[in-house]
C-alpha cells in the first residue's frame, strides 16, 4: 500500500488503484446529512483486522464502528444491493442485518473516507 498525496487530502494505493476492500459487518443505520446517504456499520471478526491494517497504514484509529457514503444521484442510490442473491432495495436494509459490503477508499484527511460499491444482505434480523 502506498500513501498519495494530493492538494487538498490524500489516498492510499494499492497496485495503482484505490483500496478496494470487502467486508462482512453488521448494518446499524442509513442517515441523510445535507442532500448525501450515509451507512453505519460494525466490521465483524477477521474483516476488522483488514480495516485495521489499513487504518495503521494512514495513521488513522480504527473505531469500532465505520460510516460509509452510499452513492445518491438523481433521487436513486447507485449501488448495488442483493438479498440472498436477489436484487434488492437500500431501504431493506434493518438495524442489525448482517451483510457483506465492498467498498472502496475515496480519500484521508482527519479521516478515512469509504464508499459503497455492493451490498449483499446476508442474513435479516426478522422481528
Amino acid at each position: 500500500m502506498k500513501l498519495v498525496k494530493g492538494k487538498y487530502s490524500s489516498v492510499m494505493h494499492e497496485n495503482g488503484k484505490p483500496i478496494n476492500v470487502s467486508i462482512t459487518a453488521t448494518f446499524l443505520e442509513m442517515f441523510e446529512n445535507d442532500k448525501r446517504w450515509f451507512a453505519k456499520m460494525k466490521p465483524l471478526g477477521q474483516h476488522r483486522s483488514v480495516l485495521q491494517r489499513v487504518y495503521s497504514e494512514s495513521g488513522r484509529r480504527l473505531d469500532e464502528t465505520i460510516i460509509v457514503k452510499v452513492p445518491y444521484r438523481y433521487k436513486r442510490f447507485e449501488c448495488y444491493v442483493s438479498k440472498y442473491g436477489v436484487a434488492s432495495s437500500v431501504f431493506e436494509l434493518k438495524n442489525d442485518d448482517t451483510i457483506d459490503c465492498n467498498m472502496t477508499m475515496t480519500h484521508i484527511d482527519e479521516n478515512v473516507h469509504w464508499k459503497v460499491n455492493n451490498i449483499n444482505i446476508i442474513s435479516l434480523n426478522e422481528p
